[in-house]
């Protein structure tokens, strides 16, 4: 099994055509199209964000998360292109596990104890700089350190699939093309994703800003402070609640 996910970043003066063009077609044509592949379908929405949440590559669309019993051929296969919006989206994709490859902080807890406010992260370590290296370091000393965040209490982690291939279906040309301007080397090139927890956005402002846990420094860092490397260019985040805001699998919906 393989897990999928993607953010996206969207023109907000387009959200009512994106939403509904997701809605009626993207999302049940994906779940009509590989039904027969898929374990899990669903998307979230993010919350909107503090103004002091904003320096750390927040995406503002859907978070779409998908469980492959096993993946199917990239490319046409049989079917026709998907269909497509008058105006896309940015979509940052990347493979991972079905379950997290660390767990560092609180599996302890149990749900109605804490509310959950996810802090999703994707990561890559800069260009020229030993991954294998740069991981260990993130394993064995940052997530160590991050544990301390006074108002963090869930940490887990995956290690990103490098292999896994290419995503199924095809676009239309014209859409293909306006993608490639949207897409670019980000695409599934990320080393890891990360899930951070917080009750409230005080007890994360308090855990990144306010008060944050001493951390060692690696020599390759773009920036002083958590992530270490650049948002937007190496780290992109969002912000979710627990539930999500589409099952697809299990909604009533029908491709036509």
């Amino acid at each position: 099994m393989i897990r999928t996910m993607v953010m996206h970043q969207i023109d907000m003066n387009n959200i009512a055509m994106m939403e509904r063009w997701y809605y009626k077609l993207h999302g049940p044509e994906i779940a009509r199209r590989y039904g027969p592949w898929l374990q899990r379908l669903e998307s979230w929405r993010p919350v909107e964000i503090p103004e002091y949440a904003k320096g750390f590559g927040h995406k503002n669309w859907l978070f779409t998360q998908a469980y492959w019993r096993e993946f199917p051929e990239s490319g046409p296969r049989g079917e026709l292109s998907f269909s497509s919006p008058k105006a896309g989206a940015y979509a940052y994709s990347c493979f991972v596990p079905p379950q997290a490859t660390e767990d560092f902080k609180g599996h302890q807890f149990s749900p109605e104890e804490k509310e959950v406010l996810r802090w999703v992260q994707f990561i890559r370590y800069p260009k020229d700089v030993d991954k294998t290296a740069a991981d260990e370091w993130y394993v064995s000393t940052c997530a160590k350190e991050a544990c301390a965040q006074p108002g963090m209490y869930r940490f887990f982690s995956f290690k990103t699939i490098s292999h896994a291939g290419g995503v199924p279906g095809t676009w239309k040309p014209d859409e293909a093309k306006r993608m490639e301007k949207r897409t670019g080397p980000l695409d599934h090139q990320w080393d890891r994703v990360t899930e951070m927890w917080y009750e409230t956005f005080e007890d994360w402002k308090r855990s990144m800003i306010d008060d944050p846990p001493a951390y060692t420094i690696p020599e390759w860092a773009e920036r002083p402070t958590y992530p270490f490397v650049a948002p937007d260019a190496n780290f992109i985040s969002t912000f979710l609640l627990e539930r999500p805001a589409y099952d697809w699998l299990g909604s009533r919906h029908v491709f036509l």
